[in-house]
């Protein structure tokens, strides 16, 4: 019914905006509204770039070979078998069928909808909540994706069950998180209101005959909600994971999914060339990211921060592989084309309410295009064209991966640090009881037996895995040359040099951490909390992305985990290796405030353990810091570490070391650290085939 509707507006809306799209929508049709607003200001040398990559795109049919589910566009792979999001009116038609079904649950005095879910199962959600106030009688709609216990305890508390409908969302109904979050959830309303009524506070968002699809059976959940297997995580907002909180907030996901459909059209096997909207920005971001250009940084209006981070998992999780990939940078404050280096593409995202002149994002946009910066303006017309916007990237990702030579819909690298947190958990040992590096005021610092400096990781490194969290790091500079003989004796020195008091001298930890800044050509820098995220913890981050960014002009990211295990995580593990890492987490201590969270800080602690020392194994440069006092004095003693530090760094050369390429102001163009010299050849072969 809806392609019919959709083919009738085509027909009766006249001409349309390009030549070659002259049989598709108009932005006259009110079934068929104006496509959002997408402007590149690229520097010549991209431009080129772009304009070629773009001929041999369309002599490659790469639009029809995509349409006809062509395997060999990646890896030759399963690729085909992932495709299932690109049709919206196939998608409208289920979302249709779930209509009377979420007005029933929206019903019965509920005020407020929680979604329990990880990764691709909550972000989309998270977007839609943040642009889309409830419409009248719909649900308040809350994401949670932390089993941070301090996180889980805030939200249970400003919620009351008694007007509560718990949605638990699950692609693989196997999600570590997940499922401990149901579990707490369902405990949480049989203490107050039996367990007998368990069941009518729940419904499940899972694919068919998954763990969750049983245990929503076996409990009498009110509802179940299947996705489509052929749809997988990070792809999933315009399927029953985005559109059933959708009209449960009350909205129309018909009308949105039309919007989708605007857009495939645009991208759709009659679009060619530059007439495809998502081809030509596939191209852009693969290409710019051949040139060195990997960090791609977006500016969002406050209401769509959300969708940055949505496109955050989108890009990381897709093409963060193979030892490439695309860095997102989010939540990063703007600044002056001097503060940044020449491996930055910049996407600014802008809402219907934001003004066309005017905004600082705006004018900065400008300037950083002036100085020579790839600059991506993004207008999103109405908070329902949202839909446009993600269809179009991940249309847009799927390019991107071809370019890239990657295949841009597994995750190969996801399930080590799995694997590790459920060998913690197995073994009931709290991994954060064990002794852990140097004191400095209320802070335990570990840089782990390779402290290596950022990118600068090597063979060695990988050998020397699993440290001990006691192990604290003396090496300076990258890796070396050695064997394994050279590997023993430089952690025994480690070890030495603790044993012989450096843990006591506050130039220690400061030492250590100014070794750490130092990054190599096209690095980055992660902050990794896992802490409640609270808007003063949220405010630390943005406030050091920024310090860091303006002491050497490195890209600096920032998240909380867990979840960010579900959308950056497949990127830090087998990405470009040029990432530096920084844990933060509280000290092990007794949750004295209800047994029902004690599983939840186990599987936090673990997690993050477990991703740290994955990362060590693959010779990532690693400092991880916990909190000994309260959440206020670590970040208080921690900004005053990281300020030692950074005058440290500036006598060892700066954050970024002498003679960086791509520092700011600088004309050299930096090696492209999103592929391996000898993987691009490769890359570049693929994908023009």
């Amino acid at each position: 019914m809806m392609q019919s509707l959709i083919d009738r507006a085509a027909r009766e809306a006249g001409p349309a905006p390009h030549p070659r799209l002259a049989p598709l929508y108009s932005s006259a049709s009110r079934l068929a509204p104006a496509l959002n607003r997408l402007r590149m200001v690229l520097p010549q040398d991209l431009h080129e770039r772009l304009t070629e990559r773009m001929r041999r795109l369309d002599g490659a049919h790469w639009s029809a070979r995509f349409w006809r589910g062509d395997a060999s566009l990646w890896s030759g792979g399963d690729e085909a078998g992932w495709l299932g999001w690109t049709d919206p009116a196939r998608l409208a038609a289920v979302a249709h069928r779930s209509l009377g079904l979420c007005a029933r649950l929206r019903s019965r005095g509920r005020t407020d909808a929680v979604l329990l879910g990880m990764g691709g199962a909550s972000l989309g959600a998270q977007v839609l909540a943040s642009v889309l106030a409830p419409a009248q009688g719909g649900l308040r709609l809350h994401v949670l994706d932390s089993t941070n216990p301090e996180q889980v305890r805030s939200l249970q508390a400003r919620v009351p069950v008694a007007h509560c409908l718990y949605l638990v969302a699950s692609k693989s109904g196997g999600t570590l998180e997940s499922t401990l979050l149901a579990q707490h959830f369902e405990d949480h309303v049989a203490r107050v209101e039996g367990r007998q009524r368990v069941g009518q506070r729940f419904c499940a968002i899972t694919d068919p005959g998954t763990p969750l699809h049983a245990r929503a059976e076996a409990g009498g959940y009110a509802a179940v909600f299947l996705g489509d297997p052929r749809i997988g995580g990070r792809y999933s907002v315009l399927s029953p994971f985005g559109m059933v909180p959708l009209a449960l907030m009350g909205h129309d996901p018909i009308a949105f999914l039309r919007e989708a459909g605007t857009m495939r059209d645009f991208c759709g096997p009659r679009a060619h060339g530059h007439a495809n909207v998502g081809l030509r920005l596939g191209a852009l971001l693969g290409e710019a990211a051949l040139m060195g250009r990997d960090k791609i940084t977006f500016w969002a209006d406050e209401e769509l921060a959300p969708l940055a981070e949505w496109l955050e998992q989108l890009l990381a999780e897709s093409t963060g592989k193979q030892g490439r990939g695309l860095v997102p940078v989010c939540g990063e404050p703007p600044g002056p084309p001097c503060r940044y280096g020449s491996d930055r593409l910049f996407v600014v995202l802008q809402g219907p309410g934001s003004p066309a002149r005017g905004d600082e994002r705006t004018r900065l946009g400008r300037e950083l295009a002036r100085a020579g910066h790839p600059v991506v303006h993004v207008r999103i017309a109405t908070p329902y064209a949202l839909a446009q916007e993600f269809y179009r990237w991940q249309y847009a990702t799927a390019v991107a991966g071809h370019v890239l030579g990657v295949n841009p819909f597994d995750q190969p690298d996801v399930e080590a640090s799995k694997q590790r947190t459920r060998g913690l958990l197995a073994r009931g040992a709290e991994p954060a009881d064990r002794p852990a590096g140097q004191r400095w005021g209320s802070l335990l610092l570990d840089v782990g037996a390779s402290e290596a400096g950022a990118g600068g990781a090597g063979a060695d490194d990988v050998r020397a895995s699993e440290p001990a969290v006691g192990d604290v790091g003396a090496t300076d500079g990258g890796a070396t040359d050695g064997g394994a003989g050279d590997v023993g004796t430089r952690d025994a020195a480690a070890r030495d040099a603790g044993a012989r008091g450096a843990a006591d001298s506050p130039a220690g930890p400061e030492q250590a951490l100014a070794r750490w800044l130092r990054r190599g050509p096209g690095g980055y820098h992660a902050l990794l909390f896992y802490l409640p995220r609270t808007a003063g913890t949220q405010a630390w981050l943005s406030r050091w992305q920024q310090k860091l960014r303006d002491a050497g002009g490195g890209a600096v990211t920032a998240a909380f985990g867990p979840r960010y295990l579900h959308s950056c995580g497949q990127l830090h593990k087998g990405g470009p290796a040029c990432g530096a890492y920084l844990f933060v987490r509280m000290a092990a201590r007794a949750d004295g405030t209800d047994g029902a969270s004690e599983p939840l800080a186990a599987c936090h602690a673990a997690q993050a353990e477990a991703d740290l020392r994955e990362l060590r194994a693959r010779g990532r440069a690693c400092v991880s810091v916990r909190f000994g006092a309260s959440l206020e004095q670590g970040l208080q003693d921690l900004s005053r570490l990281l300020e030692g530090a950074l005058a440290q760094a500036a006598g060892l050369g700066g954050p970024d070391g002498p003679d960086r390429p791509d520092r700011p102001g600088s004309t050299a163009r930096a090696a492209p650290a999103s592929l391996p010299r000898e993987a691009r050849g490769r890359a570049e072969a693929g994908a023009l085939a």
